[in-house]
């Protein structure tokens, strides 16, 4: 019966020893956990880093379209269209324009529609001549005078973009040309 006795604490006392070590090495951190957890943090970190920058560049895209969508719609103009800038008597009138180009034939011109006989469609479109000397030969139309497409255009409440001086004539009719690559003497003839 001793040896009974015996072997039955001799069991116990194995298997609470046998408890004993399991609970201390469940307990203790195991070290491949923290190195997923820190790897884990580390890609969390990346991740959210690129979210930043992400979301950074994405705030100055939308700066810049809202830059460039009020340097087309902020009306500033007079409404007068080219003659705000280009009066009669001025610095810049229409007349002396003309006669500071080089070749030009001698023409009396008050007024946009007085260019249009002329320069209607072709290569000499005036909106392409325009276009050309106010926004392709840099920013000064912008950067110098604060002007921009509302100066020179107007939108009708249906969504027709005008030219402010032409009274209606948008660039598909007679009066103020048609596609401006379009071949021809300019006279709107073609």
């Amino acid at each position: 019966m001793k040896s009974r006795k015996f072997l039955r604490r001799g069991l116990v006392l194995t298997v609470m020893v046998l408890l004993l070590v399991l609970t201390v090495i469940g307990c203790s951190p195991q070290a491949t956990d923290q190195a997923e957890d820190g790897a884990q943090d580390e890609a969390q970190d990346t991740a959210d880093a690129a979210q930043n920058e992400e979301n950074k560049q994405n705030a100055e895209r939308v700066a810049k379209l809202e830059e460039k969508l009020k340097v087309v719609t902020q009306d500033n103009s007079d409404g007068k269209g080219c003659i705000g800038c280009h009066e009669a008597g001025s610095e810049y009138s229409l007349q002396k324009e003309i006669d500071g180009i080089e070749g030009h034939p001698q023409v009396e011109a008050k007024e946009l529609s007085d260019c249009m006989q002329c320069h209607a469609s072709g290569n000499l479109a005036f909106k392409r001549l325009i276009h050309e000397k106010h926004l392709v030969e840099g920013d000064h139309y912008k950067e110098e005078y604060d002007k921009n497409c509302i100066n020179c255009h107007k939108i009708s409440e249906n969504g027709e973009i005008n030219v402010r001086g032409l009274d209606g004539k948008n660039g598909e009719d007679k009066g103020n040309g048609g596609n401006e690559d379009t071949e021809g003497n300019g006279n709107g003839n073609e």
